[in-house]
């Protein structure tokens, strides 16, 4: 709906369905490390903050409407806040793309790499990761890249607060504590700390994991009319 620069609404969703217009929209790949298990997404990753708060209140699903128990976590999250050291290494999309290692070999030496301390890392293929959660304003549907939202550890409580109300309004990218990268591949590699994998919204087994791009692999109903 937003890519259509539409309100976001059921009977919106219902008129582009029956209009039967499509557009294309990325898909993604990622690979596993323990498992060597192989998922198809087109939304996010997320490990850090995000995926704590987002994973972690399930527990609060009882209270009323479902942003609550997000708000509710997210405010215990920040009182006892957690950081995580990785290393993060991508392919930016000024690079030529060759064959994409497989997660057991070793970092191709034209990836880039960034180690830190870290509070957040979240991947993401579309502008919003909720209807009401603008966290990457730059992405479009099929432009085949990942645009990575980093926080580092030195980033203050207060302002990860002002960062986090901003989701919405997707004014949060402002701040120079929000990094943000592009890139068509990754690998998330954590060296110390607890979080979990949660890609698309949902639980996946923890350890290492590599992500590329698959520019434009499905249609969608929309009222997008040209790219």
């Amino acid at each position: 709906m937003h890519g259509s620069n539409d309100n976001y609404g059921i009977i919106e969703s219902i008129f582009y369905i029956c209009k039967g217009q499509t557009s294309k929209i990325d898909l993604s790949i990622y690979e596993t490390i323990f498992q060597q298990k192989k998922y198809i997404a087109f939304l996010s990753f997320n490990y850090g903050f995000i995926s704590d708060v987002d994973l972690e209140s399930e527990v609060l699903r009882w209270l009323p409407l479902g942003s609550t128990r997000i708000d509710v976590w997210a405010f215990w999250r920040i009182l006892s806040l957690r950081t995580f050291r990785a290393k993060f290494s991508f392919l930016p999309p000024s690079q030529a793309i060759s064959k994409i290692p497989s997660i057991q070999d070793s970092v191709p030496s034209h990836w880039k790499t960034i180690e830190d301390e870290f509070i957040l890392c979240s991947s993401n293929q579309t502008s919003h990761s909720s209807h009401n959660c603008f966290i990457s304003p730059c992405s479009k549907l099929n432009d085949g890249l990942f645009k990575i939202l980093l926080i580092r550890s030195t980033c203050s409580r207060l302002k990860l607060i002002h960062i986090l109300l901003q989701l919405e309004s997707g004014t949060h990218i402002l701040n120079k504590e929000a990094e943000i990268y592009d890139c068509i591949a990754y690998r998330f590699e954590v060296i110390h700390g607890k979080s979990y994998n949660n890609l698309d919204g949902e639980l996946i087994e923890s350890g290492n994991i590599q992500g590329y791009a698959l520019p434009s692999s499905m249609n969608i109903f929309s009222g997008i009319t040209k790219d």
